[in-house]
């Protein structure tokens, strides 16, 4: 949200449970400080970059301490260096946190590397879930085949 800072988006959902101001800040400072905005709390969205204004989301994303995260093609507009330590960050947090990330890319790499389970979907239908592994080495159908055909074909 442009009209808020850093910390009033980040505890946006305490706030909105009632959480007191107090309480909301410890919170908030907390996940700031876990996704390195340290110092950034004041800021507004418009003095951020691109990667910052990520890691705002993913913040408040673990402020609202929901069960289930969904990211929604989080990390897309990223350059390829902040796009991959974005996903570093992620895998870290979702290991120490255990929660569950529903994470939606069309990047098959990305999803490779982050998902543990990956759904692919053609046309709205889910064609084929599995791990990353079963997803690569055992197609369920010549979709999904030439969606990893492609993959496979790049150098490495």
């Amino acid at each position: 949200m442009p009209h808020r800072t850093v910390l009033q988006n980040v505890v946006y959902g305490q706030r909105v449970r009632g959480t007191s101001k107090a309480d909301a800040r410890e919170i908030g400072m907390k996940w700031i400080e876990t996704v390195g905005l340290s110092g950034y709390d004041a800021k507004f969205p418009h003095q951020l970059s691109g990667g910052m204004k990520q890691r705002v989301g993913l913040a408040r994303a673990l402020a609202a301490d929901t069960d289930v995260i969904l990211m929604d093609e989080a990390f897309s507009a990223l350059d390829p260096l902040i796009r991959g330590d974005m996903q570093d960050q992620l895998l870290q947090l979702q290991q120490n946190l255990a929660k569950t990330i529903i994470f939606i890319t069309h990047d098959l790499d990305e999803a490779l590397r982050i998902g543990s389970e990956i759904a692919i979907l053609k046309d709205g239908q889910v064609v084929q879930v599995g791990s990353p592994n079963d997803i690569l080495d055992n197609p369920a159908n010549d979709y999904v085949a030439r969606f990893v055909q492609r993959r496979q074909a790049r150098p490495e």
